[in-house]
């Protein structure tokens, strides 16, 4: 237990814009935009490619070729929306990516799998997602004509946006 807040050296050198927390783990995304976590990890919360806990930050290598733009918290999982630069003529790539637990279908890859290793939502594709959201054991995002699209707690439920108070499936 800490007794007294300290600094996170492996934060020190970037410098961290934004920290959120889930139910015991923690995220944040430094001004390099890349993300590290650290905390309990049982789920794969962490994205590192392990069920192993971290007590102190590390990265998550996923995105090392990506800038991460915005990073959320549910109890168990984590969300991401990021971008690929493909270069000066060419618009970036955005992509949705999720992992940590997923028994409630909220990572949104259409199962009820937890994952260690971060995957990209393939169903938000090309939605041009604005922002992202997370909530227990929820995922919501809005997208460029600004419907909101969210994973809902049932199992291997679809992706579903709310759009002048109806609710209607998006696949």
């Amino acid at each position: 237990m800490v007794s007294r807040p300290h600094l996170l050296y492996a934060t020190r050198r970037s410098g961290a814009c934004h920290v959120v927390c889930g139910y015991s783990h923690s995220v944040a995304l430094l001004k390099c935009e890349q993300i590290y976590t650290w905390g309990r990890n049982d789920c794969g919360q962490l994205g590192l490619g392990h069920y192993r806990q971290s007590p102190g930050p590390s990265e998550v290598k996923a995105f090392a070729k990506y800038q991460v733009n915005q990073v959320v918290c549910g109890y168990d999982h984590c969300i991401a929306m990021v971008f690929e630069d493909k270069g000066r003529d060419v618009p970036p790539k955005q992509y949705v990516y999720t992992w940590g637990r997923g028994k409630e279908g909220q990572l949104g890859h259409d199962d009820n799998v937890s994952r260690c290793v971060p995957g990209v939502v393939a169903l938000l594709q090309s939605r041009g997602i604005r922002t992202i959201a997370a909530g227990g054991f929820n995922s919501v995002a809005i997208d460029e004509v600004n419907q909101v699209l969210f994973r809902r707690m049932l199992r291997c439920s679809p992706w579903v946006f709310a759009s002048k108070h109806w609710l209607q499936h998006i696949v």
